[in-house]
């Protein structure tokens, strides 16, 4: 109920600060200058191409690989200032990463007390490091991490304090706090507080990261038990499955480095975390955990105990070039590498991944097209989901095409 109250309040105040018309007086005869907002467009279309295999990961979760066309991105952004103490912004379409439709991608309304503090209510990006932060259309690569989602939900919703100063030319801070509901779309029992950091160095180019989440998610799950057959051998068990809620508590921590500068690009991030969803439903962690008797099992629940661990490294170098329909190509490469249950011996739980790619920049605006191809170098033996191994994990070409207006 919060979350539908929220972002149809958010949305609202947006729609009518952006509806307003400048030239209005107050009581006071002093002229209200309200600036018109600004408005643009982002279109992104892509295909994508499997090989080698009949499943793959995308953004921490597992599907089948289907070849075939995606709209990536397609979404009207309003963005404006009512004049010099309120901001807002409102983003609206469709998004293969929050499964398509038409709706509210972000919105956000913030009030500035101070020259260099914005408090407000914001549904949209939180600042956890870098990758989680930017819109995947905005990456060098063509998409978010493949642990994206297990460490971050997708545009929360929540109260936000930000404080941002330029120290001189090189060098600054942005910092933010949001308390947002969690991951299961309510603040019943749940909470998502994030503190992260933003720091310019000044080293022109180099900024650090760092962000820590405070985590809570309250849970529904199945538990699977069983009791002994009447009339049945010793051995003979009836099964049944009950729905339960409980709340559990954890953390998401993320550091890392980004270099910007001379046409070159390097990032290097780490997320480490605990309390995680079950992969992808399964009772697999679940069978890790069972009880001696190994009849009770919890599928589809977070784990207080299950830790991960995740990093990526990737570079790439812009070339400019002189022709005027390419305004530089831009290769980059990839390594991500995925410990899903880090705390535990009995196993292999790590995969890695290699990606390779260019951006080439079409024309004199913001049109770029990506060519991407990623492959699992060593999926995990004991990790992931149950019956997808190394020889099954296809390979993907992605293709994509994108313009902002």
């Amino acid at each position: 109920m919060w979350k539908q109250i929220g972002i149809t309040l958010t949305y609202g105040l947006v729609l009518i600060l952006a509806s307003a018309q400048p030239g209005s007086a107050n009581d006071n005869d002093e002229a209200v200058t309200i600036e018109l907002p600004e408005v643009h467009m982002e279109l992104a279309l892509q295909s994508d191409i499997y090989s080698n295999g009949d499943s793959t990961y995308f953004a921490g979760m597992a599907k089948r690989a289907h070849t075939g066309f995606t709209i990536r991105e397609a979404k009207v952004v309003i963005e404006g200032v009512y004049e010099d103490y309120l901001e807002y912004n409102l983003e609206m379409g469709t998004a293969a990463c929050l499964d398509g439709g038409f709706m509210v991608l972000e919105a956000g309304i913030f009030l500035k007390p101070l020259a260099h503090v914005k408090l407000g209510v914001t549904k949209g990006h939180v600042l956890r490091g870098f990758e989680m932060y930017h819109d995947c259309v905005h990456l060098l690569t063509a998409e978010k991490p493949i642990f994206a989602t297990e460490f971050s939900p997708c545009h929360p919703l929540g109260a936000t304090v930000e404080f941002e100063q330029d120290f001189d030319d090189n060098s600054g801070i942005l910092a933010q706090l949001v308390v947002a509901e969690g991951s299961g779309g309510t603040a019943d029992e749940e909470h998502d507080i994030n503190m992260g950091v933003h720091y310019r160095t000044p080293i022109p180019g180099l900024t650090l990261a760092g962000s820590y989440t405070f985590w809570k998610w309250n849970a529904v799950y199945m538990r699977k038990d069983s009791v002994q057959t009447p009339g049945g051998a010793r051995d003979d068990y009836t099964y049944f499955f009950a729905e339960e809620r409980t709340a559990y508590d954890g953390y998401r921590a993320i550091f890392g480095v980004d270099y910007e500068n001379h046409d070159l690009s390097l990032r290097a991030e780490g997320f480490t975390g605990k309390a995680f969803k079950d992969a992808l439903d399964m009772p697999y962690y679940a069978d890790i955990w069972a009880d001696s008797s190994n009849t009770v099992k919890i599928t589809g629940a977070p784990f207080e105990d299950l830790e991960m661990r995740a990093m990526l490294v990737q570079g790439g170098y812009k070339v400019p070039l002189r022709y005027p329909k390419f305004r530089y190509i831009q290769p980059y490469v990839q390594y991500q590498w995925w410990d899903q249950a880090s705390n535990l011996d009995n196993g292999d739980y790590a995969s890695s991944f290699f990606t390779i790619g260019v951006n080439i920049g079409v024309g004199s605006g913001s049109a770029l097209f990506k060519l991407d191809y990623q492959t699992c170098i060593d999926f995990a033996d004991d990790g992931g989901i149950p019956g997808y191994g190394e020889e099954q994990h296809a390979d993907r070409v992605l293709a994509r095409l994108q313009i902002g207006i």
